[in-house]
């Protein structure tokens, strides 16, 4: 191992599986606790996360188990009342193992959101961004710049439009009519 990792500290990556779920079910918490209307966008979010939880190759059952396990670790976003609530949605869930496995899923998934929405009395926004303080952000003095002390990647310089060459068209020869 420390031919590999000379000073012995793993990287945070491969990610397991249950991290997607963490970060899937706390966008949903911060969706269905926004105190916004929902929409068909949430529908549509919810069977693209469906299909990619189906494409980890994982059966129905051990979907709804991640989820459930998510729901308990993001417990701190909800209230009691939600999280017991939204945990008694996620055991009623019948995930079946054949074609019908999505629509279960994603009727799961929505009862949850909707068991989440419904319930919470009060609304939370989802945390700010890292600031730029953080040791994560790229180091401004990292940038090159130009002679002009201009940074080559700013949004505000224009790089030169290049003109298409016109299109020739092939000249016609009349048949050899005789």
């Amino acid at each position: 191992m420390l031919t590999f990792f000379p000073d012995g500290a793993l990287p945070g990556w491969p990610r397991r599986i249950q991290d997607y779920y963490d970060e899937m079910i706390e966008m949903l918490i911060y969706q269905a606790v926004s105190g916004k209307s929902p929409n068909l966008t949430v529908v549509q979010w919810i069977r693209g996360r469906v299909y990619q939880a189906l494409s980890l190759c994982q059966t129905g059952p051990e979907i709804i188990d991640s989820c459930a396990a998510a729901v308990q670790k993001k417990s701190h976003l909800l209230e009691p009342h939600v999280f017991w609530k939204a945990m008694s949605v996620l055991t009623l869930a019948e995930p079946h193992t054949s074609y019908r496995t999505p629509l279960s899923l994603e009727a799961g998934l929505l009862s949850l959101f909707e068991t989440i929405r419904a319930n919470t009395v009060t609304p939370v926004e989802k945390p700010l961004p890292p600031s730029k303080d953080d040791d994560r952000t790229v180091e401004l003095a990292a940038i090159p710049t130009t002679a002009e002390g201009e940074s080559p990647i700013s949004p505000t310089k224009k790089s030169p439009a290049k003109r298409r060459a016109p299109v020739r068209k092939k000249a016609v020869e009349p048949d050899n009519v005789g």
